[in-house]
């Protein structure tokens, strides 16, 4: 005679929301990923900063009703948010518009 299980059920807890934004590249290529919303003076300045240096970038307008969901999805509380797409798909996150223009700095200091 075959048991029944008398456990009681785990409470269902809200899940950590995925984000599968970032295609596997078939190009090789690295990029920028910017997570942008409408009237955001700082991500318009991102993509700006990105453009003028004509770096690879890949925008994502973000609807209002999804920031929060992005926010904690990303832990974090501004945007933009930016992340950088390696050739060897390895995502680095960047941070906001004020982090991206002190990588850039840096970066041009290299060269």
């Amino acid at each position: 005679m075959v048991k029944k299980s008398t456990s009681t059920p785990l409470p269902k807890t809200k899940p950590t929301p995925k984000i599968d934004v970032y295609e596997k590249s078939t190009n090789s290529v690295s990029k920028f990923v910017i997570f942008s919303i409408k009237g955001c003076n700082y991500c318009v300045k991102a993509k700006k900063l990105l453009s003028d240096m004509k770096l690879i970038h890949h925008v994502i307008d973000v609807p209002d009703e999804k920031k929060d969901f992005y926010k904690e999805a990303h832990s974090m509380q501004t945007f933009p948010q930016i992340f950088y797409h390696t050739r060897d798909n390895t995502i680095i996150k960047i941070g906001g518009c004020n982090e991206l223009e002190k990588l850039l700095e840096v970066v041009q200091d290299m060269l």
